[in-house]
């Protein structure tokens, strides 16, 4: 299986429970919506302050989502078929819309991991 982690941060102001709420209902639906759903979609979110996160800067995201595919060649497929098409107008979404923040911390870290 072919395996990729994405690292999201959450856009200040937004508290951790809006974010989930946002993420889970919005963000996961337009994704399996634009294409076919991949053999694995896990995201595990992070709650700042809690025991496991508590008086440490090194857990810098708020979600980490793995996907999973049959192979690297599934992924690329995947990746190009989840584009979001340019907005024609403002009723589409655009990134200033979506709750994660683009720009702070690992937001476009992708890591891959293959195995046999």
């Amino acid at each position: 299986m072919y395996k990729v982690f994405g690292f999201l941060n959450k856009r200040d102001g937004i508290g951790t429970d809006e974010f989930i709420d946002y993420y889970e209902n919005h963000h996961v639906p337009l994704i399996l919506s634009l294409a076919p759903t991949p053999l694995l979609y896990k995201r595990r979110y992070v709650v700042h302050g809690e025991k496991l996160t508590e008086g440490s800067n090194d857990v810098d995201f708020d979600v980490m989502t793995e996907l999973g595919f049959a192979d690297r060649e599934a992924f690329l497929a995947w990746m190009v078929s989840s584009r979001v098409p340019a907005p024609a107008s403002k009723s589409r979404p655009t990134r200033q819309d979506f709750s994660i923040d683009r720009e702070r911390g690992p937001t476009s870290l992708m890591k891959r991991i293959t195995s046999e």
